[in-house]
C-alpha cells in the first residue's frame, strides 16, 4: 500500500504490519496454525460488536 508517510490509513498499516511481523518472528507455528488464530481473532471480533449491536437494538426500543 502506499499511503500518505504519518497519514492514519499509513499508521494504521504500520501498526498492523509490525503485530503480525512480531507474530510470525515469534513462533515456530505451522501456517495452518497461523490462519485458524486469525480467523479466531476475526470470529471473535464479530460475535462481540453483534452483542453491542443487538444490546443497542434493545436499548433503541426501549426509547421508542
Amino acid at each position: 500500500m502506499n499511503y500518505k508517510p504519518y497519514s492514519p490509513e499509513w499508521t494504521r498499516y504500520r501498526e498492523l504490519k509490525q503485530i503480525i511481523y512480531e507474530y510470525l518472528e515469534d513462533s515456530n507455528t505451522e501456517p495452518y496454525q497461523i490462519c485458524q488464530d486469525i480467523q479466531d481473532v476475526l470470529f471473535n471480533w464479530i460475535d462481540e460488536y453483534s452483542s453491542r449491536a443487538e444490546k443497542g437494538k434493545e436499548l433503541k426500543e426501549f426509547f421508542k
